[in-house]
């Protein structure tokens, strides 16, 4: 329990920031603040989002909560994102 609650997120978490941190460093040198901040908020978000799949942080029973859960899980099935 500890692993899929604690540990998983956090490791999801310090590879965003990381990603996020050098996503910023890079638009940063080419183009001004606001710019460097919202791409690199849109990367983090996005990395998130994966390392939560990629990490099996979210299951299945996640999405059968949601209306058109299941269609949702059945779709993320297809690409191996999803684990039951």
């Amino acid at each position: 329990e500890f692993i899929q609650s604690v540990l998983k997120p956090v490791i999801s978490v310090s590879v965003m920031g990381i990603t996020v941190y050098s996503a910023y460093r890079l638009v940063s040198s080419v183009a001004g603040n606001t710019v460097s901040t919202i791409a690199a908020i849109a990367v983090g978000g996005i990395v998130y989002g994966l390392m939560l799949f990629i990490t099996g942080t979210i299951m299945e029973e996640d999405f059968l909560i949601f209306p058109k859960g299941d269609r949702m899980a059945e779709f993320l099935r297809r690409f191996n994102l999803l684990r039951k």
